[in-house]
């Protein structure tokens, strides 16, 4: 809550030659303060009691600044010297000669504390700013947050919902189809609205990771059984006939949410069948490693140069392959993301020429029972 002193502080911290003046007066006004509190103490006792102008030097380089604390002990210790040096305005009866060693001193202990003064009223006031600008910054993080949240529900309702009517439509429209021109035209349509899909579907997972609000319901999941039936989904959509799945005999069940699952491994499928050439097979395995499964996606293609490898999974990052295809450069990324989200690891092994094979461990299940995906 604001206070008067805290307005007058402010107020003297704010730039301008009218506030600089009034702080070198509220120095000179402390700067009196202190030769008045010395000549109270030194009087009585009979000789100078200089560091009663410490307290008052302090306060004036915190509440003026370094500049005008250093004034303030000047106009001191000019005042010290003829109090206490000068007989004819010596507030002590019998002037001490070691008093000159004394102001001398004084003026050295005072000119560093005023300084200390300074450096403090510059940290505070350096600290009130950031202060200022974390909130400011903490105001804007929140009207981003809502904008992200208004951005999530448009792009998963108000866009997403005209997308299915159109896959939908063009699925009747190829139903009703008298001619192959038009099976084509339909089968086109579908598929560009899935692409569509799929990429407003890598942005909403996307800011839902990097918002923080990614929850998993996890299961243990029989690999082989979810392989096959992702497959045969898949069918519609992609060339699946050229997926080779290949689970390893007696493969442990996975601890995982099967709707975070499957976009992993349709994100690492869609990748291999984008890049490598076309008729090549992509291999799906998986086989037991410690208390881990690994999944490989592998494929033909051309590879991956060895300066993108470090950056394959960063968010929007497209290699200079990739950049002649279409995509937003985020499913790698939201399947590092998800993989991190269930404890595991993803990585890959590429060479140039040689194709490229993607790796995913995650945590085997501590049941021993096998749950299918449904």
């Amino acid at each position: 809550m604001s206070t008067p002193a805290t307005a007058l502080l402010a107020w003297l911290a704010a730039p301008g030659p009218l506030r600089r003046a009034a702080r070198y007066g509220v120095a000179l006004g402390f700067a009196l303060l202190a030769v008045l509190l010395v000549a109270a103490f030194s009087a009585p006792a009979g000789r100078a009691f200089f560091f009663a102008a410490f307290p008052p030097i302090l306060l004036a380089g915190l509440v003026a600044g370094t500049g005008p604390g250093l004034v303030a002990t000047l106009a001191c210790s000019a005042a010290f010297g003829l109090q206490f040096l000068d007989p004819r305005h010596a507030v002590v009866s019998s002037p001490d000669p070691r008093d000159a060693i004394r102001v001398a001193g004084f003026t050295g202990s005072a000119a560093l504390i005023a300084w200390v003064g300074g450096a403090l009223r510059a940290a505070l006031a350096r600290e009130r700013r950031e202060r200022e600008r974390a909130t400011a910054a903490g105001r804007e993080l929140a009207r981003a947050e809502e904008y992200r949240a208004d951005l999530v529900r448009m792009l998963s309702h108000d866009v997403r919902t005209p997308l299915t009517v159109l896959v939908n439509q063009a699925f009747l429209l190829r139903r009703r189809a008298t001619t192959p021109e038009v099976v084509r035209s339909a089968d086109i349509v579908a598929t560009s609205a899935r692409r569509i899909a799929g990429m407003i579907d890598d942005l909403v997972d996307a800011l839902h990771v990097e918002a923080g609000a990614l929850s998993l319901a996890t299961r243990a999941i029989d690999f082989a059984a979810f392989a096959g039936e992702l497959k045969d989904r898949l069918a519609a959509t992609l060339p699946v006939e050229r997926v080779q799945v290949a689970p390893a005999p007696g493969l442990p069940s996975i601890e995982a949410d099967p709707e975070r699952l499957e976009r992993i491994v349709v994100n690492l499928l869609v990748n291999a069948l984008k890049y490598a050439p076309a008729g090549t097979p992509v291999r799906l395995e998986a086989r037991p490693r410690d208390r881990e499964v690994l999944i490989t996606v592998r494929d033909e293609g051309p590879g991956i140069a060895p300066e993108d490898l470090p950056r394959i999974f960063d968010r929007f990052y497209r290699s200079a392959e990739a950049r002649g295809t279409d995509g937003l450069g985020l499913g790698l990324y939201i399947c590092r993301k998800l993989v991190d989200a269930h404890g595991g690891r993803i990585w890959v092994e590429s060479e140039r020429g040689e194709g490229s094979a993607f790796h995913v461990a995650l945590p085997a299940a501590t049941v021993d029972a096998f749950v299918a995906y449904e």
